[in-house]
């Protein structure tokens, strides 16, 4: 089994002040490397306190810069939020940084106010995801980027510094609904989900249809999916519910608000 950690680099409430979370979450990246850890993850996040990292890959190659083992990876790199060429041409520069220790995570974002800020419609969402994904994770294998589609127009360019090699084998894609999830086996990424729903439901809603769909497309068995969970942790088992619970429900509260997870534009 592979255990990473993931940094959101969330500011609670505004009560902090912006840089001490930051090299509170770069403390935290270097203590992953120290103690063992697999591999080390950023989020991708922009205009609030609720998570403030807007350039995973900046950040994950200062943290490559101090590291020498752990794997560092992108948890997620929101593409329709993104130009594809500067995507390619940013991961091929961190795995040079990293000497090949990247893991490229993708995700499509729910955050309607981030899409308001960007100006970007968020029923473009799925396209702009579907055909960046693509465009990026080709553009990688070949060492160079060509695009016309209905999103995203790229004369031939060059990547350069060129990739040190395939990403095909780590690639990762968040999949919580069924399209996702499909799409995620069609452009051969692991699967990756949180644990914002029973294990059951996801089984069924997400985790089948990405197998079914992979096994279609690829002719193999699929990769076992990827899966993030809150935990909090303490040498005290009465501490570590205590306040595991305070702090993962008060983390939860902000996942609400900041998705607005009861707003309409959910429906359907």
């Amino acid at each position: 089994m592979q255990i990473g950690v993931l940094s959101i680099f969330q500011n609670y409430r505004d009560e902090h002040d912006d840089g001490d979370i930051m090299r509170g979450e770069l403390a935290l990246a270097l203590l992953a490397e120290e103690l063992g850890y697999d591999s080390y993850w950023a989020t991708e996040h922009h205009f609030f306190g609720y998570s403030m990292c807007p350039d995973n890959l900046q950040w994950l190659a200062g943290v490559a810069a101090r590291t020498t083992r752990i794997k560092v990876g992108t948890g997620a790199i929101i593409m329709p939020w993104n130009d594809p060429y500067r995507v390619a041409a940013k991961v091929a520069l961190l795995d040079q940084q990293a000497n090949g220790r990247v893991l490229l995570g993708f995700g499509r974002g729910l955050s309607k106010r981030e899409y308001a800020t960007f100006d970007i419609p968020m029923d473009e969402a799925r396209p702009r995801f579907d055909e960046g994904t693509q465009l990026v994770v080709e553009a990688l294998d070949r060492g160079f980027m060509e695009a016309d589609t209905s999103c995203f127009k790229q004369p031939r360019a060059a990547l350069r510094p060129r990739p040190t090699r395939t990403f095909n084998d780590r690639v990762y894609s968040i999949g919580v609904s069924p399209d996702s999830a499909v799409q995620a086996a069609v452009l051969g990424a692991r699967l990756m989900v949180l644990a914002q729903q029973p294990w059951e439901v996801f089984r069924d809603m997400a985790l089948v249809p990405y197998q079914n769909k992979w096994r279609e497309v690829r002719g193999t068995e699929p990769p076992p999916p990827v899966c993030g969970q809150l935990v909090y942790c303490d040498r005290d088992a009465a501490r570590a519910n205590e306040l595991g619970e305070r702090y993962v429900k008060n983390y939860f509260a902000t996942v609400v608000e900041h998705y607005e997870i009861h707003g309409k534009h959910f429906q359907g």
